[in-house]
């Protein structure tokens, strides 16, 4: 659930929000631009169809989803395909669409759009990460304030948004935000299975030395002595 009366359920195949959708978080396809409105009763998220993969493949049905997410004003699920799809306010990069011209330009921190009112998947292949071979599929996805964490099925965790808390986990306190799911090099050993998001701090949990055992890391703002 994010910060603003935001509701979600999955039935079955399907996913319903209801709620604030001033930046289209509710991924029900109401435009956002801060506007006060709200979705009044459970409407289903509209997410993209399937691409047809064999003769006879059923386009309408959806692919059950395994992982949700909420942050302030954005979501984010991963479906049983291993496809990541985020929705809602993009200002700070956390919905992870780079522009095609920033993209093109190098640059991390151009968005495409500032605001997404329908899931749009997140795509990270070799073009963008030097040694994956796209298409990277993903486990589970953590939704903070303005950022977005999310865990490959190789155990990689990547990091995009807001990094003013230093909650990206890339080594840089205080940087600008970045749109590009960017991998995070402290945890690419750490064989981590679990993920999750404050306001402005992230954990993980990865397998410990010894059988049996797990090893914790946080990191981000320790204002409050969160980590």
């Amino acid at each position: 659930l994010g910060q603003c009366p935001n509701s979600t359920f999955c039935l079955g195949h399907m996913l319903f929000s209801w709620g604030w959708t001033g930046f289209g978080q509710t991924g029900t396809g109401h435009p956002g631009s801060g506007i006060e409105q709200g979705v009044e009763s459970p409407t289903r998220v509209a997410f993209p169809p399937k691409k047809r993969t064999y003769l006879g493949d059923d386009d309408d049905k959806p692919t059950p989803l395994v992982s949700l997410a909420a942050g302030n004003f954005h979501s984010a699920a991963v479906d049983a395909d291993g496809n990541l799809f985020t929705w809602g306010n993009a200002r700070h990069g956390e919905c992870g669409h780079a522009s095609t011209a920033a993209a093109h330009a190098g640059h991390a921190a151009a968005v495409d759009r500032e605001e997404e009112v329908l899931p749009r998947r997140v795509l990270v292949g070799s073009a963008d990460v030097r040694g994956l071979e796209p298409p990277l599929k993903f486990t589970t996805v953590a939704c903070g304030m303005y950022h977005t964490l999310a865990l490959t099925q190789e155990g990689r965790v990547f990091s995009w948004g807001s990094n003013d808390r230093g909650q990206l986990g890339l080594g840089k306190y205080g940087a600008l935000s970045t749109v590009k799911p960017t991998p995070i090099e402290p945890l690419e050993r750490a064989k981590v299975f679990c993920l999750a998001a404050g306001d402005s701090f992230s954990a993980a949990v990865g397998e410990g030395s010894l059988h049996g055992t797990s090893r914790l890391f946080t990191w981000g703002d320790h204002g409050r002595g969160q980590l």
